[in-house]
């Protein structure tokens, strides 16, 4: 199982299917069915998620992302928040660049 590290503002799980976007694709060789384990260190506490299972990879740029993948993203609402959260996460972050979309369902 690999583990995913995520910022804080980012912990933020629904129960079903949702996805998560990187830049570039370090993780594209991520499989379906393969378990992921999300943590999160704040305050020196970790949190681990665990129990989730990758339906669907996607090699792409974030411009050609769909509103509804970027819906689906942890907590955010809609493309324009989900862009202003990977700007926060990698700095200098364009609508053009690559990503990998991650789509797995947690229970």
């Amino acid at each position: 199982m690999r583990i995913m590290k995520l910022l804080p503002e980012n912990w933020d799980f629904a129960i079903g299917r949702q996805n998560t976007v990187r830049k570039g694709f370090k993780w594209a060789d991520v499989t379906p069915g393969e378990q992921l384990q999300f943590q999160c260190d704040e305050g020196g506490d970790t949190y681990r998620y665990k129990n989730t299972t990758v339906l669907r990879v996607t090699k792409t740029t974030f411009d050609q992302l769909t509103d509804d993948e970027c819906s689906r993203n942890h907590k955010y609402k809609g493309r324009d928040d989900l862009l202003d959260a990977l700007e926060r996460a990698y700095g200098d972050f364009k609508a053009t660049d690559d990503v990998t979309l991650i789509e797995f369902h947690s229970v």
